[in-house]
């Protein structure tokens, strides 16, 4: 994959399938991180044009959230390293949060 637009849309679908297809997110536990992983490469690929980087790093903030979400259930489930790891990531990506909405 060379386009930062197969990225983009790679990331959004990935982000659907963790935060909106419970079935399908149990099926990949890996969804968000796969997610993170894409906008990631898409607003690297795309740092000279920022054609696609925009969207990407709009989309980072419902990563966050998600990442918030799953931290605070593990939290719950008492499965502490796990939401370490999610909160954690949550506050590395608070940097997309331009409108202090978190």
């Amino acid at each position: 994959m060379n386009s930062p637009k197969v990225y983009l849309y790679r990331g959004i679908t990935y982000l659907k399938v963790a935060t909106e297809y419970p079935e399908l997110a149990a099926k990949n536990p890996t969804a968000l991180d796969i997610a993170y992983e894409s906008f990631n490469k898409c607003i690297e690929m795309d740092s000279k044009k920022a054609k696609y980087s925009g969207q990407a790093k709009e989309h980072m903030l419902n990563v966050a959230i998600a990442y918030y979400n799953d931290g605070y259930s593990q939290y719950e489930a008492q499965t502490f390293d796990g939401a370490i790891t999610a909160f954690n990531r949550t506050k590395e990506l608070l940097a997309y949060d331009v409108n202090g909405d978190l």
